[in-house]
């Protein structure tokens, strides 16, 4: 089975964080393997999983890894906020409801 995994960041209107001049640059690198995040699912009855990897997504800005299965198809839907995403694995199709565009 295919996965898709995005990585999503959410973009609200507080300012970006500069991490140059903060305290977080001081930190250490941490790598750690995706199947040792602790992947939760928001539903237990939810085809996909997310892991937060900072901030609160329910609350405002945060960074998180979403894993969805192959063929996932989410509907149409509404976003609360702007995100970004990157594909980190397997293929990204969009589909505008109002105006039937897709974007790939």
């Amino acid at each position: 089975m295919t996965c898709l995994t995005l990585a999503i960041a959410a973009a609200l209107a507080a300012p970006a964080p500069v991490f140059a001049q903060s305290a977080e640059a001081k930190r250490p690198d941490v790598i750690i393997a995706a199947p040792d995040l602790d992947w939760k699912r928001s539903d237990p009855s939810a085809p996909y999983s997310i892991v937060t990897l900072w901030g609160d997504f329910n609350k405002g800005q945060a960074g998180v890894l979403l894993s969805l299965p192959g063929g996932f198809k989410g509907g149409a839907h509404a976003n609360t906020s702007d995100y970004r995403a990157v594909v980190i694995s397997g293929s990204w199709v969009h589909v505008v409801t109002e105006t039937g565009a897709v974007r790939a």
